[in-house]
């Protein structure tokens, strides 16, 4: 019988490419710690490996070393260690299965008066009433519906009420049927601008999208609001809320131009249309109205920028006041007066922001029924005082995760719903969207159900938000974001340890002229990798992305190499194993193998009897 011709290269491929994705998954599981996995996979190989009379790589050993017969124990042995993987993998599973009761949404009442993190609405407007806004909503309200007003900005700091206030305090006054104007309240977000103000424009005029233009060029622009006019039957002023997500979204001065045009191009003909517009911005993000200045090239007077100021000592007393009143809860107005002067007002403008008073008041109201809810001293005492109160109130929520995978998915969510290079919420992301930002280091599983958690009525952490007939969630609050990188600090030391290598090595690197020692390894890119949404990148961001780009080449470059070897080997051993000429070529090694050893025995017989008769050079010749 004439020897077979060797595998292949088709088989050769195929062999390579099996051996490589099963590499490649097994190291995904190593690295993702699916433990789960890895024991059934265990235990799976160690049964076809080493199971008594039957196992592949036992019956070689046993070839190997001669062995004909295994230790009586051999086989108790086995399956001890087979039921053990099992049951560990059956532990894990039970340990990293969310409950059932955890999905299961929990009505919560809404409180009245305490919102948390979350602002307040229209439906809220006779409890903001009693909020200390009455000044700034006659003062607004009198500018933005006077007859030469056009445009207006509203900022303040982060966590200082621009939301609540347009949202329950403007527009239920401009919805009213004797109002000489109607409001329109625009959120910003992922959506095109011209796009979210006709959706908005479509649900307050109830006039169906269809019929109106949302093309973003100029002539769109102006249809669109010209048939919003002829509807709503009186002038029209558009609130463009968070108007710094428009340079989230788009970036870039090429993506704005369109929306930016329109916008020069309402404002160039002011008698055109009866519409009016007002940004609602953050005060230190004032600056990204300088391109519109530019465009537009208005000249604002006093009574067209509002700044909408945190609270006095003295308003959040009334404030406060008024939710005890509202929430039937306790109030020792001295101390409150003394607690608001002392440790809420900010040390350097002495005033309070909203946000803070709020959870102030919900923390205080989610105590056990009995002293502790109550604004006296007592209870603010054994409630541990104002220092870190977002901090406190962030690690109170989360307690409530008791398994870390399900603090860790919820921790990394809220990361995800922040652009942590502005310090800014990252828009409004719905859950497909924040399962692929997070699909290297959180399951879909285990997205959908943070998801679900943080957005409970007893929790608020994030705000559900409907955009285009798709539900997204954005960040409940930007106040919220410095106790959240605390947080993430201090829980997930991954990430600070991603962060400090991702510096300290880009330093190096530059201070060395780009040598290639300080190329990141496999281990340290799978870390920074894993943790690059929660990273901050503001700082030599170029530099930073070129060091990884040139470390993955090398690493992937090596990888490749150890691959190809490793998929040879298999290949090889394969042929030798399981094809006919595999297996000749086996047989006439170990016949060559077998004639040289008894060649060497006879030479060492030879050497014996020379040495026996004093010749001891011979042997050596």
């Amino acid at each position: 019988m004439s020897p077979e011709l060797p595998p292949s290269g088709d088989l050769i491929k195929q062999l390579t490419e099996a051996v490589s994705t099963f590499v490649r998954w097994v190291a995904e599981l190593i690295v993702a710690k699916n433990w789960f996995t890895l024991l059934i996979l265990i235990a799976i190989a160690n049964l076809f490996l080493f199971k008594p009379g039957g196992g592949i790589a036992l019956e070689g050993i046993k070839n190997v070393f001669k062995i004909s017969d295994l230790p009586a124990e051999y086989d108790a042995l086995f399956w001890a260690v087979e039921a053990g993987l099992l049951v560990g993998a059956l532990a894990i599973a039970i340990r990293t299965m969310p409950r059932a009761s955890q999905n299961t949404p929990v009505n919560v009442p809404d409180y009245k008066a305490i919102k948390g993190l979350r602002p307040f609405t229209q439906d809220d407007a006779e409890v903001f009433a009693q909020l200390q806004r009455q000044s700034n909503l006659r003062e607004c309200l009198n500018s933005v519906t006077s007859p030469g007003f056009r445009f207006g900005i509203l900022h303040g700091v982060s966590g200082c009420g621009k939301t609540s206030f347009l949202q329950a305090g403007i527009l239920p006054r401009l919805s009213k049927a004797d109002a000489t104007h109607r409001g329109i309240y625009v959120r910003l977000g992922g959506q095109d601008p011209v796009r979210a103000i006709a959706s908005a424009l479509s649900m307050t005029l109830e006039i169906l999208l269809e019929w109106l233009q949302t093309e973003p060029d100029s002539a769109g622009f102006h249809k669109l609001l010209d048939t919003a006019f002829k509807a709503a039957e009186k002038p029209l002023i558009l609130f463009l809320d968070q108007f710094e997500q428009f340079f989230v979204y788009y970036p870039r001065e090429e993506q704005r131009r369109p929306f930016v045009r329109a916008l020069k191009a309402w404002y160039a003909n002011p008698q055109s249309l009866p519409v009016n517009l007002v940004v609602a911005v953050r005060s230190d993000l004032l600056y990204q109205l300088d391109e519109l200045h530019k465009a537009l090239g208005y000249a604002l007077g006093p009574q067209e920028v509002f700044r909408l100021e945190k609270f006095t000592p003295t308003e959040t007393v009334s404030v406060l006041r008024a939710i005890a009143h509202l929430e039937h809860l306790n109030f020792d107005a001295r101390f409150v007066t003394e607690l608001a002067e002392a440790e809420l007002a900010d040390r350097d403008d002495g005033r309070i922001s909203p946000v803070d008073v709020q959870i102030l008041a919900w923390m205080i109201e989610q105590q056990p029924q009995g002293e502790l809810r109550a604004f006296d001293r007592n209870a603010f005492q054994k409630f541990g005082g104002v220092e870190g109160l977002l901090q406190r109130f962030l690690e109170r929520t989360l307690d409530a995760r008791m398994l870390p995978n399900q603090r860790q998915s919820a921790l990394k969510v809220l990361l995800a719903l922040t652009d942590l290079d502005r310090q800014v919420r990252a828009g409004v992301l719905a859950v497909n969207e924040l399962v692929t930002k997070l699909k290297d280091t959180v399951s879909a599983d285990e997205v959908a159900e943070a998801v679900r958690w943080l957005a409970r009525g007893d929790v608020r952490l994030i705000t559900p938000q409907e955009r285009e007939g798709v539900v997204g969630y954005e960040l409940a609050h930007e106040r919220l974001i410095p106790a959240l990188l605390r947080q993430t600090q201090k829980e997930m030391t991954d990430v600070e340890r991603a962060k400090q290598l991702l510096d300290r090595r880009v330093n190096e690197w530059l201070g060395n002229q780009r040598d290639s020692r300080y190329f990141f390894n496999f281990q340290e890119l799978w870390l920074i990798r894993k943790q690059r949404p929660y990273i901050d990148w503001s700082a030599k961001r170029e530099q930073k992305e070129t060091l990884i780009r040139r470390s993955q080449r090398r690493v992937y470059g090596t990888l490749a190499v150890v691959l190809l070897l490793i998929s040879l080997a298999a290949g090889f051993g394969g042929w030798l194993r399981f094809t006919p000429s595999g297996q000749l070529q086996g047989m006439r090694w170990e016949l060559d193998r077998q004639l040289a050893n008894e060649r060497d025995n006879q030479v060492a017989e030879v050497a014996v009897a020379f040495t026996k008769n004093d010749q001891c050079q011979k042997p050596l010749t």
